[in-house]
């Protein structure tokens, strides 16, 4: 499924139900129904703590004496990006060199004996996850503006018609097709989900699970009282929660 589009995905959603037959091509209206569903099921997963995720690299400019800084979709963003589900590295250009910065964990981060007046060069960088973004902290807090680089495993947020996936594994492509397709025989009355269909979505659901370093800050009493899951060694280790 190699450069699949987010019409192409929506498409084979409803040839899934039979709503469309293989030599018909959705209405408009139907696929912009199927675009609105789309967003409705990442949201849905957003919000349970999974995620489909893409590799990138971003990069954004800090200010003087300014510490923290937004990252997501919402028009008061400083970095207009999907959140940040895993970082691999960071590093910012300094006097014509790539300097390396230090990524650590939370506990670590506030753990520090910081001097809140105090401003020079960072040399550590946290990253804080809400519901909708990403909060980047540097330390210490920048005294000018420097151009922090950042690469990643990025969270895929609200699509757009004709959207190019070819980010995106093509793993997660066969599960958002069942997911999407799910959700549209419902709102088509297609009345054409069977059990095989549904054994298909559940394995697809399973397998990405699996996969999905699944974050418990987030939402985890929605994912932990999931009983058709598969569960990892991870989420065993924070306890079931039924």
């Amino acid at each position: 499924m190699a450069g699949i589009t987010s019409n192409q995905l929506i498409i084979r959603s409803l040839y899934l139900i039979n709503e469309y037959s293989p030599n018909e091509l959705p209405s408009a209206e139907d696929i912009s129904e199927g675009l609105f569903f789309l967003n409705s099921v990442l949201a849905n997963l957003s919000g349970n703590g999974i995620y489909i995720p893409y590799v990138t690299s971003i990069n954004f400019n800090t200010e003087a004496n300014k510490q923290m800084y937004r990252m997501g979709t919402e028009s008061t963003a400083d970095i207009n990006s999907s959140k940040l589900v895993q970082p691999f590295d960071a590093y910012m250009i300094y006097n014509l060199a790539q300097i390396p910065l230090e990524i650590i964990p939370h506990d670590r981060f506030f753990q520090l004996v910081r001097y809140p007046t105090t401003t020079t060069r960072p040399t550590q960088i946290f990253f804080q996850n809400d519901i909708t973004g990403t909060n980047i902290y540097l330390w210490s807090t920048p005294d000018t503006a420097y151009t922090i680089y950042i690469r990643g495993k990025f969270a895929l947020g609200s699509l757009k018609l004709q959207q190019d996936l070819s980010i995106v594994p093509d793993f997660y492509h066969h599960f958002l097709i069942y997911a999407l397709s799910r959700t549209l025989n419902h709102v088509f009355g297609a009345d054409k989900w069977d059990e095989t269909r549904e054994t298909e979505y559940q394995r697809a659901l399973n397998n990405i699970i699996s996969q999905n370093d699944i974050d418990f800050s987030i939402n985890s009493s929605a994912i932990l009282k999931k009983r058709s899951v598969v569960w990892t060694k991870n989420e065993l280790l924070v306890g079931r929660g039924y």
